[in-house]
């Protein structure tokens, strides 16, 4: 009965986790200030608790001030079975932390004159050929890569994570034999296969292999434990967990995006040389004209922005302190591993965090932000200048007639209708039906939802979520607003279109020819919904995804949506004895028999 949930679950899931009002930590000034005991006492209940109820194992903290650690210490276990606690100098894999390095070392590419930021990554990597569908597209930059704007597929997926896995150089052939999801430009969509691809521009410039360039920059700033490495391994490594379970952890074949392994004591470093303006234990390895173009905001440079700041790397942390005192921060993960930076560089302050739990990843941005607080007001003896949670409110582009909202959307959770019913506006996702109602005349529309139509359910992550329409850049999309002011496109609105013989031939249940090790896909499919044609699947530990699917001809069909993973093409192709297979980021499929 409720199966369908799943999917319901993890579309809401995908929201951004501070949607409801939060508490706020708020110290007097007398109490605050200079006071290590109760910051440390404080930030040990928190994350203690934390641990507990979310069945962390192992976790690791470092806070800095200027050019100084002021406390680091770990918790629970780095591993559990040979009973090694976790310390400030554990290691574990960090993840998307890797990309902030690339932003160092293209700015220091960028001050010794051997690269252009705005010039088409063509000029340092002649091989690169990706397709697009798109007329009149502009090229490709490396500011493009670093601010998520390039427009490339996010993930070649199958690979990725693996024992034994392929350099990361195997993604410009899959790039030079597909499509650019979107015109550069066009929206930040987060891309790992854009820093593989800046890893590769990296190695044409200094004609060394990424790995070995990147290691000399670790040395500069005495991160002598840490590496760029397809693999976590040595004395100090952490085990990886999940459910309190020890899991498996493969390989990783795109260590530009993601292969960084490091502990908080060492990665503090990252933090230290950022805020103090690119001096480092008494030597200058960024200009400061760098690190403020490093941090300048580039988020007007996309034609749809709905106000996540994006810097070089780094994204702005708008949700934590006042636009005008910005935070920048960054997550990470591996398959299992999962890590969170972020930096005040006005006053100077860093937050690191890392654990060896998949859990963890639903709960280490708000110890982040926690902490930054409470140092901010152990540094200055005041409160810190938190963004205060309010209900979201309408903006000046919203549309909220009936009428705008009315329609199908391609989303996170597959095929999403809004409707009239009996004069109510309803929406429907994955079999599920929620009332929509405005808190005031002309405002956002929130949710409702009764169990078998009567019962109401509380579903805290939506009772402070509004929802409206927009039209941006020729498209008409669905809005999601946050009790933090921030933004997010959860849809685009799609209209049925004809499906084609050769499409409704390829109806049915299929399986994955090449598995995937980080995950199993016991199955999934093709179906018509609404007519529509939608993707679907079910993963091992319950996650059920769906798609909709656009058809450009009858050989290829595209991911519709905005955003990541949208876009995207899925194509047919024929396996060695000449059956039909469809193949999506080098996932092969193939159709079952009925």
């Amino acid at each position: 009965m409720f199966k369908r949930w799943g999917v319901v679950l993890t579309f809401f899931a995908l929201l951004s986790a501070c949607a409801n009002f939060a508490k706020q930590p708020s110290l007097s000034p007398v109490q605050a200030k200079g006071d290590m005991a109760y910051l440390q006492s404080r930030l040990n209940t928190l994350i203690e608790k934390e641990m507990r109820s979310r069945r962390i194992v192992g976790l690791s903290l470092a806070l800095t001030v200027g050019e100084k650690t002021l406390w680091q210490r770990g918790y629970g276990h780095a591993d559990k079975a040979r009973n090694i606690s976790a310390s400030a100098h554990t290691l574990y894999r960090a993840g998307s932390i890797s990309k902030l390095f690339n932003s160092v070392a293209a700015m220091q590419l960028v001050e010794q004159g051997l690269l252009d930021l705005d010039a088409p990554i063509q000029q340092y990597l002649s091989d690169f050929d990706v397709k697009t569908r798109f007329n009149a597209s502009s090229a490709i930059t490396t500011r493009h890569l670093l601010t998520h704007l390039s427009g490339l597929p996010s993930d070649l997926i199958k690979g990725m994570w693996r024992d034994d896995p392929d350099s990361f150089h195997a993604v410009l052939p899959y790039l030079n034999n597909t499509y650019v999801a979107n015109p550069p430009n066009t929206l930040s969509a987060y891309s790992n296969v854009a820093h593989s691809v800046l890893g590769l521009i990296i190695e044409s410039i200094v004609k060394k292999p990424y790995e070995e360039y990147m290691q000399a920059l670790l040395r500069d700033m005495k991160m002598l434990e840490s590496a760029f490495s397809s693999e976590l391994t040595g004395e100090y490594a952490a085990a990886a967990y999940r459910r309190a379970r020890l899991a498996d952890e493969p390989g990783l074949r795109d260590v530009p995006a993601a292969g960084l392994n490091t502990s908080v004591a060492e990665l503090s470093a990252l933090l230290k040389l950022i805020n103090s303006g690119g001096d480092l234990f008494g030597k200058r390895l960024l200009r400061q004209s760098s690190v403020t173009h490093m941090l300048s905001d580039y988020s007007d440079n996309a034609a749809i922005n709905l106000g996540q700041r994006m810097a070089l790397g780094w994204f702005f942390a708008d949700d934590i302190f006042s636009p005008k005192q910005p935070a920048y921060r960054h997550g990470g993960a591996s398959v299992n591993h999962r890590a969170f930076v972020v930096i005040h560089p006005r006053r100077q302050l860093g937050v690191v965090l890392l654990s060896n739990s998949k859990e963890a990843g639903s709960v280490l941005a708000d110890i982040a932000k926690q902490a930054l607080g409470l140092l901010y007001e152990y540094q200055t003896g005041y409160s810190a200048p938190l963004v205060p949670p309010q209900y979201p409110e309408r903006h000046r582009q919203d549309m909220l007639a009936p009428g705008d909202m009315e329609g199908y959307y391609s989303t996170l959770g597959g095929l999403a209708h809004v409707f009239m019913d009996k004069q109510k506006l309803k929406a429907k996702i994955a079999g599920k039906v929620f009332s929509l109602y405005q808190r005031r005349p002309g405002g956002l529309y929130f949710l409702r939802y009764r169990l078998f139509g009567v019962i109401p359910i509380n579903i805290r992550s939506l009772a402070y979520r509004g929802f409206s329409v927009r039209h941006l850049a020729g498209e008409t999309l669905l809005i999601s607003s946050d009790t933090l002011r921030r933004q997010e496109v959860l849809g685009k609105r799609i209209h049925a279109t004809a499906i084609s013989s050769a499409w409704r031939e390829r109806l049915g249940r299929y399986r994955i020819l090449n598995p995937l090790q980080a995950v199993d896909v016991p199955s999934g499919g093709l179906m018509i919904e609404n007519g529509f044609l939608i993707a679907y699947a079910k993963t091992s530990d319950g996650m059920q995804l769906k798609y909709v699917l656009e058809p450009q001809n009858d050989r290829e069909a595209i991911v519709s949506g905005v955003g990541r993973n949208f876009g995207e093409t899925v194509d047919v192709d024929f396996d060695d004895d000449g059956v039909e297979t469809l193949r999506f980021a080098n996932i092969v499929f193939q159709k079952l028999s009925p």
